[in-house]
């Protein structure tokens, strides 16, 4: 197999310099530059984990909001159907009211008549035995 002569990317660049350089110097500052690369890929790395990890995060705590938004809703929805409810009950109940209202006066009105009959017939029978 063939060697490209022209280097494609900068480690080949780095490994050419040290495969044909003599000075020590320029070997020195290949591997440091190496090891800096090396670690500054390490630190790409793990910062796009903590991006693609913190991106999660993000989507997670997303759905979550949407979901607690579906639920406020729901529970929305039902409470208004249950002070329609309530409502129409407390109408219920003052219809009842009111009802029993008239006819405790009616009760009332028809007592009131009766002991009218009733002492009127006692007069009666008081004055004609």
């Amino acid at each position: 197999m063939l060697m490209d002569p022209q280097p494609k990317t900068a480690c080949e660049l780095l490994i050419l310099n040290v495969n044909y350089s003599d000075d020590i110097d320029a070997v020195k500052l290949i591997i440091i530059f190496s090891l800096i690369f090396l670690l500054l890929l390490d630190e790409i790395h793990d910062l796009t984990d903590q991006l693609g990890e913190g991106g999660k995060s993000v989507h997670e705590m997303d759905k979550i909001r949407r979901r607690l938004e579906l639920e406020k809703e729901e529970l929305q929805a039902a409470l208004e159907e249950a002070e329609a409810a309530l409502e129409q009950e407390e109408a219920k109940v003052q219809r009842s009211q009111l009802e029993l209202t008239t006819i405790r006066q009616d009760i009332d009105r028809r007592l009131a008549e009766k002991e009218e009959e009733f002492d009127s017939t006692r007069w009666v029978d008081k004055f004609y035995p």
